[in-house]
């Protein structure tokens, strides 16, 4: 049916940029599971057709249009979640799964775009067949040129994209029984002729998935020249690709590399083109999504008239065939494709004819295991309330897994198509206590990582625990296996053997080595997606967090503002983790800063009200002061600052050299970020004895799941709680306010005074050292002004406060052994700054204030 909408002159008026023309949509069901010979568009009329997956976004007003192998959203008019938020490009796709499957939405952004951020500004959408008669479902989106903001903002430079005065015309036709969506871009210019190339981007979960092109296979990058591109699930989740309509190929350009080099995409574009007013250029392309990359490219093939044949196979074990096996085809000693093998361990895929043919098969698995039931499904900040509580729902109960061989190894040169069959590691603690676990293949070998998952970390496999128990597969063998639970604990190593169907039971006894009543462990610097740089999703965050320890956990986010509390509850972890809502806002020239706690505000773009792209940055400080409004009762925190604001304000001992880079109305600032360094203390120390004193921060700014250091790195937060579940919004404000914080890399100080207090006349600190007993500390420092006064061997002191003028104490504690096995580097606390206020009539700094040049 042709012509679904029918333009409104009068009325109805939609809001955008430029104001987008609108229809009256027609009644269709885009719930409607289809069968064969269907497909369907139409604007959604609730959030009921929308998809599930972590990247999920699609709602009402949206476009949808699929059929009955995949689904495609297709933004409508207004602001997406993600950083390239304009209207007119696919926001989700995935398969149709099986019935009782979840969702698996990885896609954020995929769109057309011509040169480094000439984007579209929807004026007007049209389905011009919603396939309920022609089998064929046809979307037409139109509009003039419009930055991507994110870029100028980035830069901030409007020069960054300069107006071409580009016209864009994108039509999305999908068949029936296809995988792929055929899209063919009109662009032309208003300005005269303008040379610039045309393509397409996908930015994509990397919690979930790796890039993969043909010839250099998985996370190798982009050669000079591909036919196509993609994405593959880690998890066997889908694939999603960009393929050129034959043989001709996409090129690596100034584009690609500018867009690869400030976020997470992989990218398709053409060669510079001529575009002029009377000489439009056309860009015809097919955008596919899969179960798997075979699925795809064999498509690919028949399409683009290479003639080929078909390779097939079964990957066995000695427990019979292997479902799940990740077999990359090579052609010619080159990666091809890569299929996957179905419950009879059956591949197949399609070669160009002629080729050699061999095969790679991978049935490792990703190594990470999160204490979750058989087919829990990823949870979308963003996605429709109903998929959020499926998710939520499906920690508890499980549902309709996608499989995954795991634990079986990798086939051999020799016989590459046998795996092996697995035994089963189960780690029990009787306390109910979720720990992390660390497992050893002894002499693991690493393999070529375009052909083979890695490893996590370098470990076999990295297990969590959310009740005190986590059972999972590894390939036979012998074994070691380190299991903690953050700072606070001590930590217990094993040996083992894994034997093929057996099942190992290792029991786990953690003693806790100190209590802290009256503080928390925080770590208020942690990423998971939607972060474009977070390689862990959210619910492992959450579970990875509570394994090691942490009580505070603050989601911060780059420029999104994510609740974790609904995951914490479904999890049952709120026992032992209270969740902060935050974000990290991260202007690229200007350093980044966490804003903590704050109102979550979904229905903005990102969750958030604030967008630092958007602002014109005349100057850090009245920017940063329009950010303390927006949120007024929330925390600042400056984060790495000597990759941050210091740096881009060129600070120096006692002095700013760029000052409309700099600012000091903030209320923390991170000492430790992934591990302590003696620049960033003295930063921090001569701050504070200029006046400028913040609360002392340590954080693992962790972007997956080992790195940073999460439950080592960290603050501890003094609040004079009974318990975690008693940390209120406001409390938390109040501590970090009063700067009642120890920053460190794993050992607590225990001071007689609260650290941050400002003390009148003089006083005597005791400070007593907690830590287990893998983490040993030295020595104790005493630093009056920035300058150790005072060194006491050992892990206790007595220390004398005492002074004829005003003056600002930190206590700094040292070892010298390294935490192995836990975590290489040396143990290190630091207390925030005691002031010292010797007639009682306001403190003073020691030293003049930041002297700035102009």
């Amino acid at each position: 049916m042709r012509a679904l909408y029918i333009l409104s002159l009068f009325g109805m008026a939609c809001t955008s940029d430029k104001g987008t023309d609108t229809a009256t949509p027609l009644s269709l069901d885009l719930t409607e599971r289809l069968g064969a010979g269907q497909a369907r568009a139409g604007v959604m009329d609730s959030d009921a057709a929308g998809i599930g997956g972590m990247a999920a976004e699609g709602q009402a007003g949206d476009i949808k249009i699929y059929n009955d192998r995949v689904q495609f959203i297709i933004q409508g008019d207004r602001t997406g979640h993600y950083l390239a938020h304009r209207a007119g490009g696919v926001v989700d796709a995935d398969i149709i799964r099986p019935e009782g499957q979840l969702g698996r939405d990885y896609v954020d952004d995929w769109m057309p775009m011509a040169g480094v951020g000439h984007l579209m500004g929807l004026e007007h959408y049209e389905i011009l067949d919603d396939g309920s008669e022609s089998g064929t479902a046809i979307v037409q989106v139109e509009g003039s040129e419009a930055a991507f903001r994110y870029l100028q903002g980035a830069m901030e430079s409007e020069a960054i994209v300069d107006d071409l005065g580009l016209h864009f015309v994108t039509t999305y036709t999908l068949p029936a029984d296809s995988w792929l969506m055929e899209v063919e871009t009109t662009v032309s210019s208003t300005h005269g002729v303008v040379y610039t190339s045309v393509g397409d981007i996908i930015q994509a979960g990397k919690e979930g998935i790796s890039t993969w092109t043909p010839g250099v296979g998985r996370e190798q990058g982009l050669p000079e020249i591909y036919p196509w591109t993609a994405f593959m699930g880690d998890r066997n989740e889908q694939a999603v690709a960009v393929l050129s309509p034959d043989a001709e190929s996409f090129e690596s350009n100034l584009t690609v590399e500018v867009m690869h080099g400030l976020i997470a995409i992989t990218s398709a574009f053409s060669e510079v083109l001529e575009i002029g007013p009377d000489s439009p250029v056309e860009m015809r392309r097919f955008y596919g999504v899969a179960p798997d990359l075979a699925t795809l490219t064999d498509s690919w093939l028949d399409m683009a008239g290479i003639e080929s044949e078909v390779v097939s196979d079964i990957v066995t074990a000695p427990d019979g065939p292997v479902e799940g096996a990740r077999v990359t085809v090579l052609a010619d000693g080159l990666p091809h494709t890569l299929a996957l093998t179905d419950i009879d361990g059956q591949f197949s895929a399609k070669v160009p004819k002629g080729a050699e043919v061999s095969f790679a098969v991978d049935g490792r698995g990703t190594g990470i295991h999160v204490d979750l039931p058989e087919g829990a499904a990823p949870y979308g900040p963003y996605a429709p309330g109903w998929a959020q509580d499926l998710s939520l729902a499906s920690w508890r109960s499980g549902s309709v897994p996608v499989s995954v061989a795991a634990g079986r190894g990798t086939g051999s040169e020799e016989d590459p198509l046998s795996l092996a069959e697995p035994g089963w590691l189960e780690l029990v603690a009787g306390d109910g206590i979720p720990f992390e676990s660390r497992i050893q293949l002894d002499g693991d070998a690493s393999l070529n990582s375009s052909l083979y998952l890695s490893r996590p970390s370098g470990y076999t496999a990295l297990a969590w625990s959310r009740d005190g128990d986590v059972r999972l597969p590894l390939e036979p063998g012998e074994y070691s296996v380190l299991i903690h639970r953050g700072a606070r604990w001590e930590i217990q190593q094993s040996d083992f053997l894994i034997e093929s169907g057996q099942t190992t039971t290792v029991e786990v006894a953690l003693d806790l080595a100190w209590e802290n009543d009256g503080w928390l462990v925080g770590d208020p610097h942690m990423h998971a997606a939607p972060s474009p740089d977070g390689g862990i999703p959210m619910v492992d965050r959450t579970v990875v967090a509570a394994g090691v320890g942490i009580q505070l956990m603050f989601g911060t986010e780059h420029d999104h503002v994510v609740d974790y509390e609904p995951l914490v509850d479904a999890l049952d972890l709120a026992p032992f983790m209270n969740p902060i809502t935050s974000t990290e806002v991260s202007p690229l020239l200007r350093g980044h800063f966490n804003v903590y706690p704050i109102d979550r505000t979904n229905d903005a773009h990102n969750g958030l009200d604030w967008l630092w792209w958007e602002k014109e940055w005349e100057d850090t400080e009245s920017t940063m002061a329009s950010l303390r409004d927006a949120h007024p009762e929330s925390v600042i925190q400056v984060n790495h600052p000597l990759g941050g604001l210091a740096s881009f304000a060129q600070w120096s001992e006692g002095r700013i050299d760029k000052p409309s880079f700099w600012f000091e109305d903030f209320d923390a600032i991170e000492v430790v970020n992934g591990g302590h360094s003696e620049d960033t203390v003295a930063l921090y120390l001569d701050l504070v004895n200029r006046g400028v004193v913040p609360a002392g921060i340590g954080v693992s700014d962790s972007h997956g799941y080992l790195s940073g250091g999460p439950g080592l790195n960290v603050t501890y937060i003094g609040m004079d709680v009974d318990s975690v579940t008693d940390a209120t919004p406001d409390a938390l404000v109040e501590a970090i306010l009063a700067r009642r914080t120890v920053v460190s890399t794993g050992p607590f100080l225990r001071c007689s005074i609260d650290p941050g207090s400002v003390i009148t006349g003089s006083a005597e600190l005791e400070v007593e050292v907690l830590s287990p007993s893998w983490i040993q500390v030295d020595r104790l420092h005493l630093l009056k002004n920035g300058e150790v006064v005072e060194t006491i061997e050992g892990d206790t002191a007595l220390f004398e406060l005492f002074s004829e003028s005003d003056a600002a104490y930190v206590v700094i504690a040292e070892g010298d052994q390294n935490m192995a096995p836990v975590r290489s580097g040396l143990p290190w606390a630091m207390t925030s700054a005691f002031l010292l206020d010797v007639t009682g009539d306001g403190w003073e700094s020691p030293l003049p204030a930041l002297q700035t040049s102009y």
